[in-house]
Formats: C-alpha cells, sequence, structure tokens
C-alpha cells in the first residue's frame, strides 16, 4: 500500500495500474478490483470511472507488459544481443503475469497476442539469417521467437525447481544464466548461419 494517496487522473491510472501490475503477478488474473484500489491508496469507484471493467484492466497491464519488454529490445543490435536481453531484464514479473496468463487459459493469453517484443525478435532472427544467407520465412521466425520467449520466461519461473529435480543445487539458480542465453544463442546460430556439411 502506498504512503501518498495519488492525486489527478493521470496519478491515480498509474498508481493503479503498477498495483494491478505486482498484485496480479502474485496472485493471478482473479485478484480483487477492490485490492488493487486498496493497494493503490484510490477510491475503488475510479477503476471503473478511468480504466473500465475488470478485463479492461487486466488486459491494459498484459498490453503494457509487453509493450515494456518491447521497447527494451528496441535497443538490440543484434539478435545475440536481444537475446541477453531478454534473458536478463526485469525482476520476474512479466514472466509471472505470462504464467497466469497462459494458465488462465485462451481468453487472457489472448490478450499478450502479436507482442511487440517478439515482433522485434523475429524481425532480428530474419536479418541474422540473411546475413547468413540463409531462407528463413517469417513463419520460421515467430517460431523462434516464440520458442525464446518460452525458454527465457520459463527459465524465470522455473529455474530454483528444475535445477534440484536435474540434481543440481537451486538455491543460487542466477549462476546458471549465463549457461541458459549460451544454449539460446546456440540454437539461434544453428537457424541462421550455415555449417559445414559434415559426414
Amino acid at each position: 500500500m502506498r504512503n501518498e494517496r495519488p492525486r489527478g487522473r493521470d496519478e491515480v491510472i498509474e498508481a493503479l495500474l503498477q498495483s494491478a501490475r505486482k498484485l496480479i503477478a502474485e496472485q493471478g488474473p482473479a485478484v480483487a478490483l477492490r485490492d488493487i484500489a486498496d493497494d493503490a491508496g484510490v477510491n475503488f469507484g475510479l477503476i471503473y470511472q478511468y480504466l473500465g471493467t475488470k478485463e479492461q484492466l487486466v488486459r491494459e497491464v498484459y498490453g503494457r507488459a509487453g509493450d515494456n519488454a518491447a521497447s527494451r529490445l528496441t535497443s538490440a543490435e543484434s539478435l545475440e544481443h536481444a537475446l541477453a536481453l531478454l534473458m536478463t531484464f526485469g525482476d520476474g514479473t512479466t514472466a509471472r503475469l505470462v504464467g497466469w496468463a497462459a494458465m488462465e487459459g485462451n481468453q487472457p493469453a489472448e490478450a499478450f497476442r502479436d507482442s511487440p517484443a517478439l515482433g522485434v525478435l523475429a524481425r532480428l532472427m530474419l536479418a541474422d539469417a540473411r546475413a547468413g544467407d540463409i531462407e528463413l520465412t517469417d513463419e520460421d521466425a515467430k517460431v523462434f521467437a516464440a520458442l525464446a520467449m518460452v525458454i527465457a520466461l520459463g527459465w524465470r519461473l522455473f529455474r530454483n525447481t528444475a535445477l534440484f529435480a536435474a540434481g543440481l543445487d537451486g538455491s543460487h539458480p542466477q549462476r546458471y544464466d549465463d549457461q541458459i542465453r549460451m544454449y539460446l544463442e546456440h540454437l539461434a546460430r544453428a537457424a541462421t548461419q550455415r555449417h559445414p556439411e559434415t559426414s
């Protein structure tokens, strides 16, 4: 809960969206609107006045998460750089938002449709392929972008448990982050560069 109550339309909307992002990541889209308003220090009725229905609020939170990821990835100069950014930015909140959307089924997952962040990855994939004289279709690049998202977000969500399950120490999973990123980069290179024929 905030110390100071937000004032004015813009501050109220921002406070509501920040609280919604935090609480949806923690509890899922089923979180009560009253809890979001209380956390934001905002009158409950202002949610409907400024942001509309609960579905509209959830969609706005998901849309902002996608736009935020895309704005970070647009600084990438190459696919390798974009993959490094994808594996390291954020505090895991976006991974939890996507995880909840996946568990809630088709409707919430649709809110992430045509992610601008994955569009950046797909364009960089195509550029790297062209530079390596490899023909890839738009669909090929989009499938790779989807796989990269699954690996990056899945690693953020499940790395502790997965490492323990593999017989490793999952209490400090960040020590394996560079290795996972390297594996993802190897996959990208395998798809975008020609390799000598091997017998």
